[in-house]
């Protein structure tokens, strides 16, 4: 869950409006069919490493702010 909503939030930051709709797609599917198939319509493949990837450098990068606020 929190790979998909990281991965949905960054395809919004970055590209706007296309992400929006397409997230938009995503809700309105309701369940229609499977959560990796809906996903699929907010762009998010999680058949693939990048939103993995993507996520844990995302928390890569928190985790390195926190050390170095901590010093």
């Amino acid at each position: 869950g929190i790979i998909s909503a990281l991965a949905i939030a960054n395809r919004i930051l970055t590209e706007g409006q296309p992400a929006i709709e397409d997230y938009f797609k995503f809700l309105s599917s309701g369940g229609s069919d499977s959560p990796v198939n809906e996903l699929k319509l907010a762009g998010v493949d999680l058949t693939t490493k990048e939103p993995f990837t993507s996520a844990f450098n995302v928390f890569k990068d928190t985790l390195n702010e926190f050390i170095e606020l901590s010093k």
